[in-house]
Formats: C-alpha cells, structure tokens, sequence
C-alpha cells in the first residue's frame, strides 16, 4: 500500500466514518486538501485567510482551546468549527480530549506545501523563471 494510501485509510477511521458513503466522503476530502487545497494555500500567504494561518501551524504540535482560537483569529478565522468541518475549510484541525492539531494523516502533505524551507525554494524556483524571461526577452 502506498504511503498516500495508508494516509487516506487513516484519515477515514480517524475521522470516524461508519457508513460506506462517508468513506468516500472521507477520501475525497484527504485528495481535495492535499492535492488541491494545500498547492493553493501555499502559494496565496498573503491573500488568503486560511492559507496565512496554514503558514503558521506547526503541524506536530497540540494546541489547548485558547490557543488554536487565538491563532485562527489572527487570521481573521473567527469559527473555530471551520477548520473541522466539511463546510468550513475542511477536515483539517483535529479536536480530541480538548486538544486541537493537525490530522497526523495531513502532515506529509502540509510539510510538503508548507514547510518554509519549501516555501522559500519555491520563491527561488519564481524568481529564476522570472530572471531567465528577462535575460531571454533581451
């Protein structure tokens, strides 16, 4: 089994689905953040809510109540049910015994996407295209 299919199958029973709808719920909820949500978020920092307060999560770390709010509202994320919730932003905040973090399942991805280290390589990436336009367009 592929790593992204161990982390969907995870992501299903963590999320705590018990009929067979909701599993495809489910999957289709890991794919559309971790291949189409997180590559956007990533790139839209400083123009979008949700992508801003994705920048600044530490994807190991649990928060308490207060803490996670506080953040969200920094961003201007005022319902803190937007982050665990298929009509919000999605499935991406777990709530358990109080505590609030990352789904584990999503790490990989959010790493992939949100790790600065990544986020500055691809800056790099941008402005090396943008530089050899120029020097071509000469």
């Amino acid at each position: 089994m592929s790593e992204d299919n161990a982390n969907i199958q995870n992501y299903s029973s963590v999320v705590g689905t018990v009929r067979m709808k909701n599993i495809e719920k489910v999957n289709n909820e890991f794919e559309r953040l971790t291949t189409i949500m997180f590559p956007l978020w990533s790139k839209s920092r400083y123009t979008m809510n949700i992508a801003a307060f994705m920048h600044e999560i530490e994807p190991l770390r649990e928060y308490t109540f207060a803490e996670i709010t506080s953040l969200a509202a920094c961003y201007g994320i005022n319902d803190i049910n937007d982050l665990n919730a298929y009509t919000g932003y999605g499935m991406i905040i777990q709530h358990k015994h109080g505590r609030y973090k990352l789904y584990s399942e999503l790490c990989p991805s959010f790493v992939r996407f949100f790790s600065r280290i990544e986020f500055l390589r691809g800056m790099l990436r941008d402005l090396r295209t943008k530089y050899v336009r120029t020097q071509t367009n000469d």
